[in-house]
């Protein structure tokens, strides 16, 4: 079977980074966007500090320890990821999405250890 995003996915996905991209532009402060998280939400986060804002809440959730968990759960997670982030809610850019489809299509998937830290490792770990 084949992974594919459905025609009808792709102008929410486009209509959701028009939005992300707006208010950078327009330098509205917005959680999750340009501040930081949890008890910084009120700190606004510079705007050339934006990438590595985003580079960085994906990396504190991406550890964990113990043995790997197995293909079948993590393909699971991988395609309810995609499904979700392809409803146009998240601001994710497509050619992310278009990755993660491929990743799944060739059959590689990540490294999920059991335990994690903080989140369930199993979906944040998918996230990207």
């Amino acid at each position: 079977m084949t992974l594919t995003l459905d025609d009808n996915a792709y102008a929410p996905i486009q209509q959701s980074v028009a939005c992300v991209e707006r208010i950078v532009e327009e330098n509205r402060t917005t959680y999750g966007i340009n501040t930081g998280f949890g008890l910084l939400a009120s700190t606004r986060i510079a705007r050339n500090d934006l990438e590595n804002l985003q580079r960085s809440i994906v990396l504190s959730h991406a550890a964990g320890v113990g043995e790997p968990t197995d293909d079948n759960p993590v393909r699971l997670i991988m395609v309810l990821k995609i499904n979700s982030l392809s409803r146009g809610f998240s601001g994710i850019r497509l050619e992310v999405i278009q990755a993660l489809i491929a990743l799944v299509n060739a059959e590689v998937y990540p490294h999920i250890p059991l335990k994690g830290s903080s989140a369930p490792p199993a979906t944040s770990a998918a996230g990207a």
